[in-house]
This record gives structure tokens, sequence and C-alpha cells, in this order.
């Protein structure tokens, strides 16, 4: 064993009088390069990086309140009140009353869509980037763990969401949102049926335009002759 701890201690002393290359081999140099994204025409696109991450940050604050406060939810001590226009459809649904008017189908379909959002029949908006859809994807893993750790420290939350209401009234939203998209659309129906431009009917609707001719028209009376004016004698 002392052999071999002698003969250890004497190369690491030739390795230390000798110039490093004889002891390892050739050392490379290296160069560290910065890796930047580029856009076709050469510029950086760290500008549209700093667009994401300020609208991701943005989602974040925006449903932060709601995914902080989720145990309140399951307390029913805080609920989301069901909008009219979702109350009257839940009602009746098919309820025609005040529908005579394009104008006031449109009126009662911009209120649905105010709180539906957009119906199936809009055209879908632009495609969205790899980065915007990767930015949206840790918004929405950022507040799915808030809301996980916000409501994981409650016991039995089924059982509680049940005792308290907040279930019921769970379903009365759902509920009410079905009724909304079937009113929806079926008001666009009725509105196709009587000619009516979007978005009073489908947005891919166009009306017809109704032409009348010289023929089409009723024949009016010719207008009879007035009696003649008898002047009285004085």
């Amino acid at each position: 064993m002392n052999f071999w701890r002698l003969t250890l201690m004497a190369g690491g002393v030739v390795c230390l009088m000798a110039p490093l290359s004889a002891c390892a081999g050739r050392s490379e140099k290296l160069e560290v390069v910065e890796s930047r994204a580029v856009d076709a025409d050469g510029r950086s696109d760290d500008e549209s990086i700093s667009k994401v991450a300020r609208k991701s940050a943005s989602d974040v604050g925006d449903g932060f309140g709601d995914a902080i406060t989720a145990p309140l939810v399951d307390l029913n001590l805080k609920r989301k009140a069901i909008p009219p226009v979702l109350i009257k459809a839940m009602k009746n649904t098919y309820d025609l009353a005040g529908m005579d008017r394009c104008e006031a189908i449109a009126g009662e379909v911009a209120l649905l869509d105010d709180v539906l959002g957009a119906d199936f029949d809009e055209a879908p908006g632009p495609e969205r980037s790899m980065k915007e859809k990767g930015g949206k994807a840790a918004s929405d893993a950022t507040l799915t763990a808030v809301r996980s750790a916000a409501t994981d420290f409650i016991p039995m939350r089924g059982l509680v969401r049940k005792m308290t209401g907040a279930e019921r009234h769970q379903k009365d939203m759902d509920r009410a949102l079905a009724a909304g998209h079937v009113r929806r659309a079926y008001l666009k129906g009725v509105g196709m049926n009587k000619n009516c431009a979007p978005p009073a009917a489908p947005s891919w609707f166009v009306p017809k335009q109704i032409r009348v001719t010289v023929e089409e028209l009723p024949d009016t009376p010719e207008p009879k002759p007035l009696p003649p004016v008898i002047k009285k004698k004085k």
C-alpha cells in the first residue's frame, strides 16, 4: 500500500512541475455564443417575446383573484349572479314576446353574446403563434396551481360544497348557460325566417332582396270625380 501511495505522490509532483499538456490532453478553447431567436428578415424577436410575457403576466393577474378566492366559492360566501338574460332564457327558452322586429332579435342576441361569448357560426380568430400558445399554457398552469393550493386545505370539499349550497348554485348556472345557448340559436333561426340580417340571423346568412315589379303592384282604383259645387243664390 505504501508503495502505491508513493507512486501516486510522485506522479502528482511530476504533473505540477511539467507543463499542463503533459498530464492532460490538449485543451480546446471554448467560446460561449449566446443563442437568440431571429426572424426571417434577420431581426431579433425580443420585442415579440416581451409582448407574450406581458400578456401571460396580464392573464395571470386577471385570473389571480378568482383563483385565490376559490375557497369562498366552495363555502358559498362568494357566488356569481346569473345574468338576467340567462334567467329569461331558462324560464322560457322559446318565448317570442316582443320579438316581432329584427332589431329586437338582434338586441337580445347581442346580450347573449356578451355573456356566452362568440357563437359557432362566427369566424375563428387569428391563429396564435407557438410563443402565444406557450404563454397561455404557462398562465393557465399557474392559475390552476394557485386554485388547487387554495382549495386543497378544505377537508371533504365535495360535502362542504353540497352543504353550503355552492354545488346547487353551480348546477343552476350550468343550466342557465345551456338555456342561453339554445335560445340564441333559436332566435337566429327565427330571424333568418324573417329575412333579418346578422346578428339577428347566423353570420353566413344573406337576406334576400325583395324586388317588386310593375305587374306585381296592385291596381289602384281611379279617383272618383268630385260632385259639382252648387252655389246658393242670395
